[in-house]
């Protein structure tokens, strides 16, 4: 709890709404700051990517999220939720189970967007989930040399789209 409470309060310090094309340097430190160095946050075409290992948000071998997990997306969307441009999960897995890898990222990609619209019911119009697979591992220099393939990216648009 204490950690959230120093969030939420320097989270604060930033301009509240923000525009992420022009603020995305304040995003990128926001998001250095307040989550774990094993998660990869790369500026891309598309807006900010911050790719989460499954691991921190799922317990393991499961599609139930951990503790850890509703923690980091209870921040996530804090944050989603004082930027105005929308924002995409997008589910990256492996087989699981009797599931196909494009379930299995489905399913775990929509678990993550209906935790945080229960946390934040107003973004149930802002972030969308997609499931994508195992047909995008992680570029190979963006994760160290192994290709991250278990994980969720929460992209961050930088233009103004609307669906």
């Amino acid at each position: 709890m204490k950690a959230q409470l120093f969030f939420i309060i320097s989270f604060l310090l930033y301009p509240a709404n923000l525009t992420f094309a022009s603020d995305s340097k304040v995003l990128n430190e926001i998001l250095n700051t307040h989550f774990p160095s094993s998660i990869n946050i790369i500026k891309t075409p598309r807006g900010m990517v911050a790719s989460f290992p499954q691991d921190l948000i799922f317990l393991p071998n499961s599609i139930e999220l951990s503790c850890n997990g509703k923690n980091i997306l209870t921040k996530i969307g804090y944050i989603l939720s004082n930027i105005d441009n929308e924002s995409t999960i997008e589910g990256h897995s492996e087989s699981f189970g009797k599931l196909e890898a494009f379930e299995a990222s489905m399913i775990k990609a929509d678990i993550v967007r209906d935790y945080i619209t229960k946390c934040y019911p107003k973004l149930s119009e802002k972030i969308f989930s997609v499931g994508l697979g195992n047909l995008d591992p992680q570029n190979k220099v963006l994760s160290e040399g192994n290709p991250i393939v278990e994980r969720i990216d929460i992209v961050f648009f930088a233009y103004d789209t609307k669906r």
